[in-house]
């Protein structure tokens, strides 16, 4: 088996960045300009699958045009399936009915939103794929939402589990209250997913080990992040996996893909 998946995540769209006076609108316009690029990089490689791991949106009660015109963007995706977990940003509950309600009105019949804790079969989209769901629930939470995958048996034959997830992540992620949603990865590891794509921490992380890849976020949020975004460029195949950073720069730069 043969796949490329492009994962990226904490896209923020709908940030005001009200503290940044006469720059405000260019740094928000340039998180809309981040995802494009996000797309056309997919799109530049083929990919069959583009994930979302979470914060697409920057909250729950972003204006309906954020909305529509992120489910424009995504639908320029020319693959298999888009699919947008709910991070703590803009988490899945009965007050953020109205965000997503307006998010899957406005999206192609090839996005897939992860808003439950369950498994998503995508072979009956020609993928062999199942993604295990671990969308948040609110904006902060003392503990992780994977516990149900511990009794989920992986199908028979060659198929890819991928577990989707978003929260912070031990040793790497700075969260010394343990407020959003806490995992390590030697208990992702122990999990059946053979692939882990988890958004929230911003700087991109691969680790092999763990089975475990933070794609990061494709446009930083604040000039003290000396990272450029990135996404993750993730090729499946029969023996295991490869990761490729994907640079994405466009405040400081002209959009690379």
């Amino acid at each position: 088996m043969s796949l490329r998946i492009m994962a990226t995540a904490d896209v923020h769209l709908g940030m005001k960045f009200a503290s940044y006076g006469a720059i405000q609108a260019e740094l928000a316009e340039a998180r809309f300009a981040a995802l494009s690029t996000v797309v056309e990089a997919a799109n530049v490689r083929s990919c069959n699958l583009l994930i979302v791991a979470g914060d697409l949106f920057h909250r729950v009660n972003v204006s309906v045009s954020v909305v529509e015109r992120a489910a424009r963007i995504l639908h320029e995706f020319q693959g298999e399936v888009v699919a947008v977990l709910p991070g703590n940003h803009d988490f899945t509950s009965p007050d953020a009915d109205r965000l997503w309600n307006s998010f899957a009105e406005a999206s192609g019949d090839r996005t897939l939103l992860l808003n439950a804790a369950e498994p998503f079969d995508l072979r009956p989209l020609d993928l062999e794929v199942v993604l295990l769901a671990a969308p948040c629930d609110a904006l902060h939470g003392t503990d992780h939402r994977l516990s149900w995958m511990e009794g989920f048996a992986p199908p028979e034959g060659n198929v890819t589990v991928v577990g989707v997830a978003h929260g912070s992540i031990d040793g790497i992620t700075l969260d010394s209250e343990g407020r959003y949603f806490p995992m390590s990865p030697e208990f992702l590891a122990s999990l059946p997913p053979d692939l882990w794509i988890v958004g929230h921490t911003h700087r991109q992380h691969d680790l092999t080990r763990s089975r475990l890849v933070v794609p990061g976020t494709p446009e930083p949020d604040g000039f003290d992040f000396t990272q450029r975004g990135r996404a993750a460029l993730i090729n499946l195949e029969d023996n295991g996996y490869t990761v490729e950073p994907v640079e994405v720069y466009v405040v400081h730069g002209q959009p690379a893909v």
